[in-house]
């Protein structure tokens, strides 16, 4: 095999380097794969795997310059860039290179450079020719191949491309709105299409699709992509295939309580405006059917759970189902932990945790159970929402799910502000919730100087004094006392009182004294620290301030 080809074609603008073989073995009348790899010392590697990536294109760059007349250098300064965009970390589907073959068959009859482009998920179009690509042969859908063979004919019924006829089709939407963009335009604008794609193609699943590669198993590709685009930028589109799909939910999964909010946090990434993108005055009256362009695969570690039992639509991940709830995760894991959701793992890491979204709705519906309406209300300036009492009591280490349990088990009184249950319109009985948390602090054990400071917010200056004043008073009680019970049953720290109800700690001491109610207690010094001993007295007066609050 002579060392210089006889015919040595020049590498083309957005050639791909894999493009580039297989036409200069093609021109000089080689069409087998072996030949090929012999030639360009390709052994053992995959052939779409041949990029400007690739590890070993130092090797394959050699022997194109021996062949070729071309210098590595020259070679790998022309192929370095093209599959920017290809590889994309920030993105839902990292990669978006299509390994098999997708040609314009217009395009290679006039022995045209294979490229680089065309190997982008969404480019279904030649931009040249206004046709689709194609990944089989027009006449007997056999798959095309990388091989040389591609620049001239079908390798199965040997159809050549110069006979075809090639279907002109206008360019779609999605690949207009990338031209004349701005790398950092073109970066946002792919990342948005994709997210969206990766939601319609895995439509009626609640969990959003994340993938390392595009799935191989959608049919309808450009369905797909002009869908997407088409909720990208058409907001009322977008709005009509959201309820669809909530619709479905709620059909299916017999959802009755899951709030409408929730569905908003779910649909909120998707509703970003790109302004720099092209809208038509009048769209095209085509219908879309998404069943047209599902993914049957799913992303890791969503794919580990036994869907059998479980079903893949209803699942959402731990992350997804607290920005749906607007809590912290760590909520959700509250909420596992006081036995309100059974989550589902994954089986080979206990680290990926998913839940039911019909669970959920179980859960809002025992809520719903123990909810009194608004007007059944005696007063609503003792009541105070969850999301509310959560940032309250969040300094006693108490969660969303502690709140939930007192609602459950009917410690306290909850009531209804709105038609839909979620936690900013579900309100608690504050009285209660605040003696279910003095109840909470008496069953301490392992109390301690910090520990009291803490929950009865007691200054610096005065936390030495106050555990001894503790200590005392416990020390005058028979008996062996481990629990902080014999405090909180017998006293009330003002301080305490008053900041969980956001009250003047001056003012009510003032009012208190005019009442004749001692302390037990007291420091004067900043807004003043004061225990009392629980009177009659002290409890109607308490009721009173609370009823002038309200």
């Amino acid at each position: 095999m002579p060392s210089e080809l006889p015919l040595r074609p020049r590498p083309m603008a957005n050639e791909t380097l894999l493009g580039y073989l297989l036409r200069v073995s093609h021109t000089n009348g080689y069409r087998q794969v072996q030949t090929m790899r012999d030639l360009f010392g390709l052994e053992g590697m995959p052939l779409p795997s041949i990029t400007c990536d690739n590890r070993h294109l130092d090797r394959v760059a050699s022997s194109m310059s021996r062949r070729l007349r071309l210098s590595p250098e020259t070679l790998v300064v022309h192929f370095e860039n093209e599959l920017d965009g290809a590889f994309d970390d920030g993105r839902v589907i990292k990669s978006i290179v299509v390994k098999s073959p997708k040609v314009c068959i217009a395009c290679i009859a006039e022995i045209k450079p294979i490229q680089a482009k065309w190997r982008l998920t969404h480019v279904t179009h030649c931009e040249e020719h206004c046709q689709p690509l194609v990944s089989c042969c027009p006449e007997c859908q056999t798959p095309l191949k990388w091989t040389p063979q591609i620049y001239s004919k079908c390798e199965n019924c040997q159809v050549e491309w110069r006979e075809n006829e090639s279907k002109v089709d206008s360019l779609p939407l999605y690949q207009v709105a990338e031209q004349g963009l701005s790398l950092v335009q073109q970066q946002h604008y792919r990342r948005h299409l994709y997210r969206m794609a990766g939601m319609a193609m895995r439509f009626y699943d609640f969990q959003a699709a994340a993938y390392a590669v595009f799935p191989d198993d959608v049919q309808n590709v450009s369905s797909l992509f002009e869908f997407s685009y088409r909720c990208l930028v058409d907001e009322k589109f977008r709005l009509r295939q959201f309820q669809s799909r909530v619709d479905y939910w709620k059909k299916k999964g017999l959802l009755e309580h899951i709030p409408h909010s929730f569905f908003i946090h779910l649909h909120a990434n998707y509703i970003e405006e790109l302004g720099f993108l092209p809208r038509p005055l009048i769209w095209p009256v085509k219908p879309f059917h998404v069943m047209s362009f599902q993914s049957k695969r799913v992303s890791n570690p969503h794919a580990h759970l036994n869907f059998r039992d479980v079903g893949t639509h209803f699942l959402v991940d731990r992350r997804t189902l607290a920005d749906c709830l607007s809590v912290a995760t760590s909520d959700v894991t509250s909420m596992v932990k006081a036995g309100l959701l059974s989550p589902s793992y994954d089986s080979t890491s206990l680290r990926y945790s998913w839940y039911d979204v019909r669970d959920i709705d179980q859960l809002l519906a025992r809520l719903m159970a123990c909810t009194k309406p608004m007007s059944a209300c005696y007063t609503s300036g003792e009541l105070i929402t969850v999301f509310e009492a959560q940032i309250v009591l969040r300094r006693f280490n108490w969660s969303v799910a502690d709140i939930l349990v007192l609602l459950i088990s009917k410690q306290c009184d909850s009531f209804l502000k709105a038609s839909e249950l979620n936690f900013s319109n579900l309100a608690v009985n504050r009285e209660q919730l605040f003696d279910a948390l003095n109840k909470r602090l008496g069953k301490q054990n392992d109390y301690n100087e910090h520990t009291l400071a803490r929950d009865f917010y007691v200054p610096p200056e005065v936390r030495e004094r106050f555990y001894d004043f503790v200590r005392s008073e416990k020390a005058k009680l028979p008996g062996e006392l481990n629990s902080l019970l014999f405090f909180t049953d017998h006293y009330v720290v003002l301080n305490q009182w008053c900041r969980l109800r956001k009250l003047s700690i001056p003012s009510i001491f003032r009012y208190l004294m005019k009442q004749g109610i001692v302390t037990e207690f007291s420091e004067m010094a900043g807004r003043g620290f004061y225990v009392f001993r629980k009177s009659d007295l002290l409890e109607r007066s308490l009721s009173e301030v609370v009823k002038n609050d309200s």
